[in-house]
């Protein structure tokens, strides 16, 4: 994702539900792709006409899991999606002239297990109009996992380390990593173990290290039971794949 735009979801009026697109009836018609436990995508074609894109055009998304969010009665169960850099030219924020698809929509904040109906609502200065009610199930809590890493700045004695964990839908109630130069221990997960104060995200180094060494290390991250437990819920430690590097040389 390469840039984030939010959009607020204010509440419905009473709105046509015709798509803005005139040559084929699926524009605006939701393309899910569910990421996890708590993350899913948004995709969808439409059809704009240039008066329509000088009147202001825009997309927003509409998410509930009451009913269809095109009655005012469910609009407190609104959820916020973002809209982010989708294919090139084809930004969500910026639509353009004729039939395009657009990729952008996505929301790492649902709820597990829950059914979720979902439209595209289309705004200019002059007109809302909304696309097709598409509907999808979340999976049920699974293992969290690690979404994106870097190893970064590797010195004689130091080393960067970014790293996101993605909840799959778990209570993660703190993160840490393992670092040792004998395999064994990493793969028995012991060694050096250390506690991060980010539940989630973290950057942080490993300092202290020995010049032309080979380190092996595993992020980990420790889940609890939610308020309310479903019996996909554990409380347990998660780890990472291994991960190899080498110090440089004095």
């Amino acid at each position: 994702m390469k840039r984030l735009t939010l959009f607020c979801l204010s509440a419905l009026a009473a709105l046509s539900l015709a798509s803005c697109g005139k040559e084929d009836e699926t524009d605006m018609r939701c393309t899910v792709a569910v990421v996890d436990a708590q993350v899913a995508t948004v995709g969808f074609s439409a059809t704009l006409d240039a008066s329509e894109i000088d009147d202001g055009a825009r997309f927003e998304i509409l998410s509930s899991t009451m009913g269809d969010p095109a009655n005012p009665v469910n609009m407190p169960d609104i959820g916020l999606w973002i809209a982010s850099t989708a294919e090139e030219n084809s930004r969500v924020d910026l639509p353009k002239a004729g039939r395009n698809w657009y990729n952008g929509f996505y929301s790492k904040n649902l709820e597990p297990g829950a059914k979720y109906y979902v439209r595209i609502r289309f705004k200019s200065n002059s007109v809302e109009k909304l696309g097709p009610l598409s509907q999808f199930q979340m999976p049920n809590p699974g293992e969290p996992y690690v979404g994106s890493s870097s190893l970064t700045d590797i010195t004689a004695s130091s080393a960067k380390v970014h790293a996101v964990w993605m909840p799959n839908g778990q209570k993660i109630s703190s993160v840490g990593y393992l670092i040792s130069a004998d395999e064994k221990e990493i793969n028995e997960n012991k060694g050096t173990v250390v506690t991060l104060d980010s539940p989630l995200t973290y950057d942080f180094q490993f300092t202290g290290l020995e010049p032309g060494k080979m380190y092996y290390t595993k992020l980990w991250c420790q889940t609890t039971m939610p308020d309310i437990p479903s019996k996909y819920h554990v409380s347990t430690r998660f780890y990472s794949n291994k991960v190899t590097f080498t110090t440089a040389k004095e």
